[in-house]
């Protein structure tokens, strides 16, 4: 995975506050919950396959 920051600064104190906010750091539990909250919606046949994946490409599976 690539994680990249754009800064788009209009005057020196917003570029401060942005290069300020390249520090933060969250807790296991604060990335779990962002994880869970933008999951993707994974419409047909997406969900489908993600369902069913283990059987339709198993090679135990008739």
């Amino acid at each position: 995975m690539v994680s990249s920051i754009i800064i788009g600064s209009k005057s020196v104190a917003q570029l401060k506050e942005n290069l300020a906010a390249s520090d933060l750091s969250l807790s296991e539990e604060q990335m779990e919950r962002l994880h869970q909250v933008s999951k993707p919606h994974l419409p047909y046949p997406e969900k489908f396959i993600a369902r069913n994946a283990r059987n339709m490409f198993s090679p135990d599976v008739p």
